[in-house]
């Protein structure tokens, strides 16, 4: 999933499971969220495909320099 969303330009992207659900964050506001799924719709099937899909102007990263994927959970939980 997170191959497809590089290959369709977003330059960072992480894609976390919450409660069963998958959700990508996408660090880009040049995309709509509605032409990225309709993009990976046609690269992967159904199941994979995420609920939901969260554009963000930067995403976070932790001292190692990767993407912290507890501090986005975190943040989905407060939206």
């Amino acid at each position: 999933l997170d191959y497809w969303l590089r290959e369709y330009g977003c330059p960072a992207v992480s894609t976390v499971v919450i409660d069963t659900k998958i959700v990508s964050f996408v660090e880009s506001k040049e995309y709509q969220v509605d032409s990225i799924l309709n993009y990976l719709k046609t690269k992967l099937p159904e199941y994979c495909l995420p609920q939901r899909v969260v554009t963000l102007d930067k995403l976070p990263f932790n001292l190692n320099g990767k993407i912290d994927n507890m501090k986005i959970k975190e943040e989905i939980i407060e939206i």
